[in-house]
């Protein structure tokens, strides 16, 4: 006689935990796409940052465009 009550609780229990699982799935996938942008972010402020860097060497090392014209610059303006 007492198996039937436990057999009532523990069905009530299952049916009770599967409810919650059916009502987190939206967040358990919502929760996985934020995961998976976060990490296409990151491989991408990862690039970002290289070629800021290679932009910072060439810069320095008077490549760019800017650094050019600064030299040219000076140099005409100590022909006057």
């Amino acid at each position: 006689m007492l198996r039937i009550p436990r057999v009532r609780l523990l069905l009530t229990c299952l049916q009770r935990s599967y409810k919650q699982y059916k009502e987190m799935i939206p967040m358990y996938k919502q929760a996985d796409q934020h995961r998976r942008d976060s990490l296409g972010k990151d491989s991408l402020i990862k690039e970002l940052r290289d070629q800021l860097s290679a932009a910072k060497t060439l810069q320095s090392n008077g490549v760019s465009a800017g650094g050019d014209t600064a030299d040219w610059k000076i140099k005409f303006a100590t022909l006057l």
